[in-house]
């Protein structure tokens, strides 16, 4: 083999295991993000059942509403911060018991592939969390805002009174 074909392989090696570096960080961007989100929703949770008691119990739909799309944000976030196994291949058992004896360009070959694989299955958890992060703000945005309506369609004469 020539050594341009080497040098070639040793270039998209290095390309590929960026890559991979920076999809791990992407998703580990993700979710602490998410973290602090859950924290954020459990927090104004937090708030409005703390407020719940101390508000007249005549509860408005749109109030309602606004807490369901919270408790749905909460659950989205907790899909996006629970633990999705990231692809990494190859696995260094298996390379060499199979190719211990292989030419090097063969090894980066093999490596070059699996990685690829890897790059690309990576992609599509990520792309997937980063859908489920991005519903899930907006849902706790939009029920923010319906709590918000609500709380101002009622109030009377400076009173807060929720109404079913």
């Amino acid at each position: 083999m020539n050594t341009g074909y080497k040098a070639n392989l040793k270039i998209f090696y290095d390309i590929i295991e960026k890559r991979l570096q920076y999809s791990w960080q992407a998703s580990d961007n993700i979710d602490l993000k998410a973290n602090y989100l859950l924290g954020f929703e459990g927090i104004i949770l937090s708030v409005i059942f703390s407020s719940y008691s101390r508000i007249i119990i005549n509860i408005h739909i749109i109030y309602i509403i606004g807490v369901i799309l919270i408790f749905l944000s909460f659950f989205l976030t907790i899909c996006t911060a629970k633990c999705i196994g990231f692809y990494i291949n190859p696995k260094p058992k298996n390379l060499i018991k199979k190719y211990i004896k292989s030419k090097e360009i063969v090894i980066y070959e093999v490596v070059l592939s699996s990685m690829l694989k890897a790059y690309e299955k990576n992609n599509k958890i990520i792309s997937g969390k980063a859908k489920c992060f991005n519903y899930s703000i907006f849902t706790l945005f939009v029920g923010i805002l319906f709590i918000i309506t609500s709380v101002l369609l009622n109030l009377e004469g400076g009173c807060l009174q929720i109404k079913w």
